[in-house]
């Protein structure tokens, strides 16, 4: 393995944007957008980025783009000072796929990569074992494992988690589904300091800070920077029903998204908010004119899209 481990940053606690992909019809990169993303979401104070996951349409990127979106987030850290952490999702279904997209980040200033269990063929428990040891074995950067039972249609089990945090190269692992699980795993490993729970438990952000999981992954905090700084606060301060008020907020935008597509829709909301580009898996139905409509009365309703919001956001 590379020195470079050594410099990663571990994890701690906060709010990890899982960031889109914006790009054109062709699949390429709008860098500027990319950039202002990031730096909107630096100004924000949120404590990490997941770039490439799902939000980020990881599967979907061209591979002459991949580098190019985390060259991109890095770039904007650096030259904004900021220290915030960088994870990169890097899966595919076979060891040696997933070493060709880690090995192109080489040098890069980022904190770890995010791998799923391979989505082609399925696997054993011990046949992850073996795919998760043999890549962080070979990684220079930390490991983190990505549980996404409902894509991959493998689940990591509670016993392979145990075993795979033994690795010295599994820095955690963030989980996105199945609320009961991740507290168990919580549980499991509260007095375990190196391995980090990042919960992806958009409904049960409160909920979880309250037991001690304190790293919040979603891609849906893009659209609500002007909120996150005293949702944050409200956290640590432990002001539950301030936190309720702010959870019912993001579960209502969510919702609604969802019965108009909750790709195309966020895409289309990003547009609003000054993000050129989709951010979309190209293949999905483009946003019609009626459901445009109803994404802008919804944003309008909860104040994302006036004036001093963009004001404070572009600040």
């Amino acid at each position: 393995m590379g020195g470079f481990i050594k410099m990663a940053k571990r994890l701690e606690k906060g709010f990890i944007t899982a960031l889109g992909t914006p790009r054109d019809y062709d699949g390429n990169l709008i860098e500027s957008s990319l950039y202002k993303l990031v730096i909107d979401q630096i100004n924000a104070d949120v404590h990490g980025f997941l770039v490439l996951g799902t939000m980020g349409d990881e599967p979907g990127v061209k591979d002459s783009e991949y580098t190019k979106v985390v060259k991109t987030v890095v770039k904007a850290k650096k030259e904004n000072n900021s220290d915030l952490r960088v994870l990169v999702g890097a899966m595919d279904n076979s060891v040696e796929r997933v070493m060709d997209r880690i090995n192109s980040l080489k040098g890069l200033d980022i904190d770890g990569v995010a791998i799923t269990t391979p989505y082609y063929f399925s696997c054993s428990q011990e046949e992850l074992i073996n795919f998760f040891s043999t890549i962080a074995d070979k990684s220079e950067f930390p490991i983190y494992l990505y549980d996404l039972p409902s894509v991959t249609k493998t689940k990591i089990s509670l016993e392979t988690q145990k075993r795979l945090s033994e690795h010295k190269n599994i820095y955690g692992s963030k989980c996105s589904e199945d609320a009961d699980y991740i507290r168990k795993l919580a549980d499991y490993f509260r007095d375990n300091e190196e391995f980090k729970i990042i919960e992806a438990q958009y409904d049960l952000f409160d909920m979880f800070h309250r037991i001690g999981v304190k790293l919040h992954l979603d891609g849906f905090i893009c659209l609500f920077s002007k909120w996150l700084k005293s949702y944050w606060n409200d956290l640590e301060t432990e002001r539950w029903e301030n936190c309720r008020v702010w959870q019912a907020k993001f579960t209502e935008i969510r919702d609604e998204f969802k019965k108009l597509g909750v790709f195309p829709a966020f895409s289309y909301a990003m547009n609003l908010l000054g993000y050129n580009g989709n951010f979309a898996p190209s293949h999905f139905e483009k946003v019609k004119d009626d459901v445009k409509e109803k994404i802008k009365s919804l944003m309008e309703k909860f104040k994302l899209i006036d004036k001093e919001y963009i004001e404070y956001v572009r600040k």
